[in-house]
């Protein structure tokens, strides 16, 4: 067995089945198979799967520019644990692909975000808020199945993003800084994206050659994490940065919020119900958990293909959903193609998808680091 263990296999088995059973196209598909068709034995297959108490919408309280919802929005949330990871294979498949897997649109960093988004089941403590731009994001993403579908949920105020001042190594903040374009020295067929509000970020420009997804506090923060009003500040000193640059996210578009200071550092407030006092994120057999904010945050790593190992110094219950340390089975972070297939490995855990049907796999270099990604775009 390759140092790749815990692996997504859904999507590699229906590619690989054709003419045995339906290829899903993920650009095309209008009656794409679930998940449990697929694998009758995955999470959350004839079970309600693991729900957490939940009091969606409790102290919530976003910036004018976020407040109300649009009727307009479908509903995100899957029915099972199975359907969301169906949709987040199939959402994920298209972003990479698309984007060239550029940071957040990476196939394994964007499954996580996608499950967190549509498994409402797994993560009930933490639903994003309807009419917020990170909801509007993945809202867009579950029916977008053609590069330019994609294109107009990465950039959503200019859909046909192109490379900035024609040049070939610049980058460039778009759509009203939600989303960021860099343009590398290998030929691509478009110029990779990244959606910054996808993550509950924006852009912000660097330097000619330098953008970055940052946290409310941008350049102005000091080493370390901390609450700044709904937002969770982490700061920290990149190596193609002068000085520091905050990763930190929003708290305003989902559970409770809110940002707040967990034994272990800041966190967002959940939805969940209420909880004596403040704790760091610990593993309740296989769910992580944790007291934030006074409310219970309590998430189900198996749907991330994970387990919940306890590892001191977390506040988020989502950064213990790892791979086992003791399979011998992690991989290590970063994207690559094995044969037809990308591998997208994130906190050891192995995310894959089959390029067959859609090209080869290939890597780049992008912004310093190595990408991978199916070649096939569609129009």
């Amino acid at each position: 067995m390759s140092r790749f263990g815990r692996t997504l296999t859904a999507f590699s088995a229906v590619i690989a089945t054709c003419g045995v059973v339906a290829c899903v196209d993920i650009f095309h598909s209008t009656d794409a198979l679930t998940l449990c068709d697929i694998e009758g034995n995955a999470q959350g297959c004839g079970e309600a799967g693991v729900t957490a108490p939940t009091d969606a919408g409790a102290d919530t309280a976003l910036p004018e520019s976020d407040t109300g919802t649009d009727a307009s929005l479908p509903e995100i949330c899957s029915p099972t644990t199975a359907a969301a990871k169906t949709r987040a294979i199939e959402t994920c498949a298209a972003l990479s692909t698309c984007e060239h897997g550029l940071g957040g649109s990476a196939f394994g960093a964007c499954f996580r975000d996608a499950m967190q988004a549509y498994d409402c089941t797994s993560f009930a403590n933490r639903k994003l808020v309807k009419g917020s731009v990170r909801y509007a994001f993945w809202a867009c993403m579950a029916s977008a199945r053609t590069c330019g579908a994609v294109q107009s949920c990465v950039y959503p105020d200019e859909p046909q993003r192109g490379c900035p001042g024609g040049g070939n190594v610049a980058t460039a903040c778009g759509s009203g800084n939600k989303a960021r374009t860099s343009c590398p020295v290998e030929t691509l067929t478009r110029p990779p994206g990244e959606s910054c509000a996808a993550q509950g970020q924006s852009c912000i420009q660097i330097d000619p050659y330098v953008t970055k997804c940052v946290g409310a506090a941008q350049r102005s923060c000091s080493a370390g994490a901390q609450c700044a009003g709904p937002a969770v500040v982490r700061c920290i000193f990149p190596a193609d940065v002068d000085g520091a640059v905050d990763v930190g996210y929003r708290c305003d578009d989902r559970g409770g919020g809110k940002c707040a200071e967990a034994s272990e550092g800041p966190a967002c407030v959940p939805s969940g119900v209420a909880c004596a006092r403040a704790s760091g994120a610990v593993c309740d057999g296989a769910v992580a958990r944790a007291c934030i904010g006074g409310k219970e945050e309590r998430v189900a790593c198996a749907a991330l293909n994970a387990i919940c190992v306890d590892s001191p110094g977390f506040a988020d219950p989502i950064d213990l959903c790892q791979a086992d340390p003791l399979a011998g089975q992690a991989c290590v972070d970063g994207e690559e193609c094995a044969g037809s297939e990308l591998v997208s490995c994130v906190r050891g855990v192995s995310y894959r998808l089959s390029c067959v049907g859609r090209g080869t796999c290939k890597t780049a270099t992008i912004d310093g680091r190595q990408v991978a990604y199916c070649s096939d775009t569609k129009p």
